[in-house]
């Protein structure tokens, strides 16, 4: 009887760190779009453009795309635990730190870092969710870290609208990076550390279908991000609505991922899996198309179907890699980090180049982004036309 109290008592201990793990990746998601709400206040006191809320974007996921692959190889020898933890107070002291900025250039440099601490949660913080589910619940698992991101995204997106238009983008951007630091310590003190290693397995780096997973969808990642982001600013400064009523779209797009995330389950589970990433990708494209064209009550219905598409997406590849069993906690750090790097650093420069069309032509702004969007599927096409085996 003793020893069955035991046990149950050790698996209550992991699931309540498995979701200490899910509460860090809502607060990982905050730091990414607190800064969504607070453009046109920032680009308001430094008398800047369209373009600045562009080159924020391109400057994190630089910071995000670099570091995705060195993180997989840190986690390799400090383990999981201590990269996620380390990511997340870089992702804190980044953050406070943008609130002291006096120029767009310190906010654009702050945003790198913000973008090295984010790769170092993600695939970590992955991993550990591994390390404490059995194989059976990692399908859910998946779509719940999905879910609790665009859950963090959504809550920030619309608490900061409403929080900066009283207290200022200065002390959104303090109190997001508060957060981050509270709770990497909470993982820091109650996490298990695991997974060392002396020797570095660089197979995940180089191979073919990991590589072709991160390129076919880098034009999915630029475009459904840089919609996300600029949303709020277009409705406020093309549709010229208020900034509660502007942040409102994107919170949709957001939440709608926390069920999209949940879709995994029945997506991962029905038909061809490059079938279903196929068609989820072309879905987010067309509703990527379609905003410039929407009156602004339709854009609100448009939002979630992208965020919906999108999240579901995005659990499916994930799952793909994370539920193969040859993968340990490791292995699947550093699988993660390489297709995330190649997704990053193709999709970044979707922000930029749209930000550039966007001065002289909002439709073919976004018609790009659609277009962009697809583009690299032609690769997983041409390329991948049995199913995808991912190691």
């Amino acid at each position: 009887m003793t020893e069955f109290i035991m046990i149950k008592n050790c698996e209550i201990m992991e699931i309540s760190k498995t979701y200490t793990v899910l509460v860090s990746r809502f607060i990982y998601a905050m730091n990414w779009y607190t800064i969504s709400p607070l453009l046109i206040y920032i680009a308001a006191e430094f008398h800047t453009s369209v373009n600045m809320a562009g080159e924020m974007i391109f400057y994190f996921l630089l910071g995000a795309g670099i570091f995705q692959i060195p993180t997989g190889l840190i986690s390799y020898k400090i383990g999981p635990k201590l990269t996620s933890v380390f990511g997340m107070y870089i992702i804190g002291i980044s953050t406070i730190l943008s609130s002291f900025s006096t120029s767009v250039e310190y906010i654009l440099l702050s945003r790198f870092f913000v973008g090295v601490g984010a790769a170092m949660f993600f695939s970590p913080g992955l991993a550990i969710i591994k390390y404490y589910a059995d194989e059976k619940s990692m399908k859910k698992l998946v779509g719940l870290y999905n879910s609790f991101f665009n859950f963090g995204a959504g809550f920030s997106v619309i608490f900061f609208s409403f929080f900066a238009e009283y207290f200022g983008w200065k002390l959104s951007l303090f109190l997001s990076g508060i957060l981050a630091l509270v709770i990497g310590l909470i993982d820091h003190v109650t996490l298990d550390d695991f997974g060392y290693k002396d020797k570095i397995d660089f197979m995940p780096i180089f191979n073919k279908n990991v590589i072709l997973l991160g390129i076919s969808l880098g034009g999915f990642w630029g475009s459904q991000f840089t919609s996300a982001q600029i949303l709020s600013y277009y409705l406020e400064t093309t549709k010229h609505c208020g900034s509660i009523l502007s942040g409102l779209p994107s919170t949709i797009l957001l939440i709608a991922g926390i069920f999209g995330g949940i879709s995994n389950t029945y997506f991962s589970s029905k038909g061809d899996l490059n079938k279903n990433i196929i068609i989820l990708t072309i879905l987010v494209s067309i509703t990527i198309i379609l905003i410039p064209f929407l009156p602004v009550y339709l854009i609100f219905i448009d939002a979630f179907l992208l965020g919906f598409f999108a999240a579901a997406d995005f659990s499916l590849a994930y799952y793909i890699i994370s539920n193969k069993s040859n993968l340990n906690v490791e292995t699947l750090s550093l699988a993660l980090g390489t297709v995330n790097s190649l997704q990053i650093i193709i999709g970044a420069p979707a922000s930029i180049i749209f930000s550039y069309i966007f001065k002289f032509n909002i439709i073919f702004s976004f018609l790009f982004l659609g277009f962009y969007c697809n583009i690299f599927l032609l690769i997983f096409l041409i390329k991948n036309k049995k199913k995808l085996n991912i190691l």
